[in-house]
């Protein structure tokens, strides 16, 4: 999969349980976006901008495209 610059992805979230913290990974949300592709660092390494100042590089296993839905003004 070739991604592009400002393209919207979704990210896969790695999140493990916690008996302590009384959280279970099982109900929690698998993937997390849409966040924005910012560049492309090699074949299969993307920067994906996470946040306002975080960016952060993901293999493309971990991405998917995100369904944004379609604006309304573009249909007026």
């Amino acid at each position: 999969m070739r991604l592009w610059p400002r393209q919207h992805v979704n990210v896969h979230e790695h999140v493990l349980s916690s008996a302590k913290g009384n959280f279970c990974a099982q109900f929690a949300p698998k993937w997390s976006g849409p966040h924005v592709v910012v560049k492309a660092l090699g074949y299969t390494t993307y920067l994906i901008k996470v946040s306002r100042r975080r960016k952060v590089a993901v293999h493309c296993d971990d991405l998917r495209l995100a369904m944004l839905e379609p604006s309304t003004e573009a249909l007026e």
